[in-house]
């Protein structure tokens, strides 16, 4: 039998400066999992082309012409993209905005191409990125995770392959409520797959 191949990653930009916009286009449609569906200047022409083609992830400046970026991500329509933003700002306070705002990703310009390749590639599985350098403004401005000893539970369970009924019934919890937790666990970690929050909670450290 034939195995059906992965569709692409299905990407919007929006970067108002032309040769940069270009820049990272090329880059991306020459990877074979990515596929740029639509590029826009402005806030307002972002918003209409991720309506229109409502893409698995956008790549993102912050500067824009009519606004920042940050207007952008407040408007983002249900289900919302992934985001990489890409940009010059290295100041504490637009990282933290932006992670309040569920941004997954965050990159400076001067990025290696393979950088942006792969960074476009984790936050479409729904993983947090980090541009190295800001590692530091990120963990000072944002509070360290906790998490209660019930969703330990939740987690370590549901990383053992448990469906929410089996983790209910080993609990003693409905399954409505082991689906809470994992929803806020999900929320908790910046992910958006049960698979990107094993992995990121194995980094921690929580499970094994």
């Amino acid at each position: 039998m034939t195995e059906h191949a992965e569709p692409p990653i299905r990407v919007v930009l929006v970067e108002d400066h032309a040769v940069v916009r270009e820049g990272i286009r090329r880059l991306l449609d020459e990877v074979a999992d990515m596929t740029v569906v639509a590029e826009a200047a402005t806030c307002a022409a972002g918003r209409l082309a991720i309506a229109r083609t409502r893409p698995d992830v956008l790549v993102l400046d912050i500067t824009l012409p009519d606004g920042t970026g940050h207007a952008l991500l407040a408007s983002l329509p249900e289900p919302r993209p992934a985001v990489l933003v890409l940009t010059m700002h290295d100041d504490a306070e637009t990282v933290a905005r932006c992670l309040e705002a569920g941004v997954l990703g965050f990159l400076l310009k001067g990025s290696s191409a393979a950088d942006v390749v792969t960074a476009v590639r984790s936050v479409a599985a729904g993983e947090q990125v980090m541009d190295p350098a800001l590692m530091g403004l990120a963990q000072t401005r944002l509070p360290a995770i906790q998490l209660t000893p019930r969703e330990r539970a939740v987690l370590g369970l549901g990383a053992e392959g448990l469906t929410s009924a089996e983790v209910a019934a080993t609990l003693g919890l409905a399954v409505k409520t082991v689906r809470n937790y994992r929803e806020r666990l999900l929320a908790k970690l910046g992910v958006r797959t049960t698979a990107a929050l094993v992995r990121v909670a194995m980094r921690k450290g929580w499970i094994h």
